[in-house]
């Protein structure tokens, strides 16, 4: 848990209340699974053998959700080293789904999804390399994305596969998750796998329903 959430929160509302606004997501409370760099907080990756790995900088996923106002309450147990899809258990513990506590919350990053269907964040970042954002949010009644490989900068993130790894979002609705997404998308030139592309806004594309579509 980052023990500087509260005053930093009320660092932000004094901003708002003077007009300052540093981006879209000012004042709002994120989480983010223990594998993505955060500086103050361990990067354990699920594992006590890395109790004590605390980075010396934000991962740039979690420095560009700061530059737009959010607050890091804290990060999310995992499967051990984002080992498992099935489940998401650790040295640390179980995480349970969030409507049935003998189901399985899936994994990896079922820490992440079950935090945000239980209201302890608006929205939270995981990793997914073959299903470990989109099961775990499937099984917590979510939104789940696993962006283009290379549209989000993986630096500051413990790997599992560097060829097919990719920092995804966890949110209650689809418009949250693209405003996420457009906030952590961009062109990372210490990630040898990021694509040099223009940044969007993903929400701009939410402007039509789904009638009459099909997949």
């Amino acid at each position: 848990i980052n023990e500087h959430a509260i005053e930093q929160a009320k660092e932000l509302d004094k901003e708002r209340e003077n007009g300052q606004l540093r981006g879209r997501l000012h004042g709002i409370p994120i989480l983010v699974k223990c594998n993505i760099d955060v500086y103050g907080l361990p990067t354990t990756g699920g594992t006590k053998s890395l109790k004590d790995n605390y980075p010396k900088e934000n991962s740039v996923v979690v420095q560009q959700l700061i530059d737009e106002g959010a607050i890091i309450l804290g990060s999310t147990n995992m499967s051990e080293l984002a080992f498992s899809a099935k489940n998401s258990y650790s040295s640390y513990g179980y995480v349970r789904n969030v409507f049935n506590t003998e189901y399985t919350p899936y994994g990896s990053s079922g820490g992440s999804a079950v935090a945000v269907t239980a209201g302890f964040a608006a929205a939270a970042l995981g990793t997914d390399t073959n299903s470990s954002v989109r099961l775990p949010a499937a099984g917590a009644g979510l939104v789940g994305i696993r962006p283009t490989l290379g549209l989000v900068s993986k630096s500051g993130v413990i790997p599992y596969d560097t060829e097919r790894d990719t920092v995804g979002v966890i949110s209650k609705n689809v418009s949250d998750n693209a405003l996420l997404l457009t906030a952590i998308a961009g062109h990372d030139e210490m990630d040898s796998t990021s694509a040099k592309l223009e940044n969007k806004d993903y929400t701009k594309a939410l402007i039509n329903d789904v009638k009459g579509l099909k997949i």
